[in-house]
């Protein structure tokens, strides 16, 4: 949203009005790009002409001095994800799992069990070496994987392997239903009943980060 508001947001001392404009935006999730004078004259340096945005992503912004009127020009440059709608991203990620948990516990005992030959070194010396041994054990022990997920898997962080098992499954009761009616309404009853618990899932997901955040704005 831009346009010349008439409304100075740089004031040093703004007044109430100012600042329940400002809050009005803010309070829909919208957030200021011009923070400079765009009216400049020989008595005062005043914001008026704003532009307001909700996307979190860069994009960059700023104030053109013209000639044609006694207002700057302000423009913003967003940039536009042109994905297919088929993409996928490849992500990274150490495999922690109870092999590689138990092969890292019985490596760093043995380890350890010999740390002794370090006893005449220096404190310092010590911990650096301490240190140098529990990295490469993990380095070595829980290995960087990757794999490729479609863009829609990774914007939906709360679909777990359950989830995806169930959607499989919810995929087949609509094949069988396609091809014979009698299963038309076990695959309705299944469909509603994984909707539920997606949204559940979900809700789950966004509790613990807010959780997780608390106290942190």
């Amino acid at each position: 949203m831009l346009g010349d508001f008439n409304v100075d947001i740089v004031s040093d001392a703004p007044s109430a009005h100012v600042n329940a404009f400002i809050d009005n935006f803010r309070s829909n999730h919208l957030l200021p790009l011009i923070s400079l004078p765009t009216r400049v004259t020989n008595h005062s340096r005043t914001c008026l002409d704003h532009i307001y945005i909700n996307s979190l992503q860069p994009c960059q912004s700023g104030v053109l001095e013209l000639l044609v009127t006694d207002h700057h020009a302000v423009f913003c440059s967003i940039p536009c994800a042109d994905n297919p709608v088929n993409d996928t991203k490849v992500i990274k990620y150490r495999d922690h799992s109870v092999e590689s948990t138990s092969k890292f516990r019985r490596d760093l005992i043995d380890r350890l069990s010999r740390f002794c030959i370090y006893d005449n070194f220096d404190l310092d010396d010590r911990f650096e070496i301490l240190n140098n041994i529990l990295q490469g054990l993990y380095e070595s022990n829980f290995k960087v994987k990757c794999k490729t997920i479609s863009m829609k898997r990774f914007g939906n962080p709360w679909i777990n392997g359950d989830l995806l098992a169930c959607i499989e499954e919810k995929h087949r009761l609509y094949r069988l239903s396609r091809q014979s009616p009698q299963h038309e309404e076990r695959y309705k009853r299944y469909r509603n009943n994984l909707c539920l618990k997606i949204k559940n899932t979900k809700q789950s997901f966004y509790n613990n980060k807010f959780a997780n955040s608390l106290g942190n704005s």
